[in-house]
């Protein structure tokens, strides 16, 4: 039995044009096993434009936001913009 070829992506009909412009954030857990230091949750950060990324280990879902902030501010000192809302 053949396969179907696939179809292409569609066309974004808005881009990124400057940093910080569009973050993709993910939050997993809780996890089966903790890390060593008793985590079961990871968040992740990852900035389109230049391409900066970062990762959590979070004890409790609620650190999120306070996570999210602490690498915002990091990035808006290395990149200097802030986000766009």
């Amino acid at each position: 039995m053949k396969s179907r070829p696939k179809k292409p992506f569609p066309q974004a009909t808005w881009r990124a044009t400057c940093k910080l412009q569009l973050v993709h954030t993910d939050v997993g857990g809780p996890l089966s096993t903790a890390s060593l230091n008793g985590s079961r949750y990871l968040s992740s950060l990852l900035m389109i434009i230049p391409g900066f990324a970062g990762f959590s280990f979070l004890n409790s879902n609620q650190k999120l936001l306070m996570c999210f902030e602490s690498i915002k501010h990091g990035w808006e000192t290395k990149v200097d913009a802030g986000f766009r809302h």
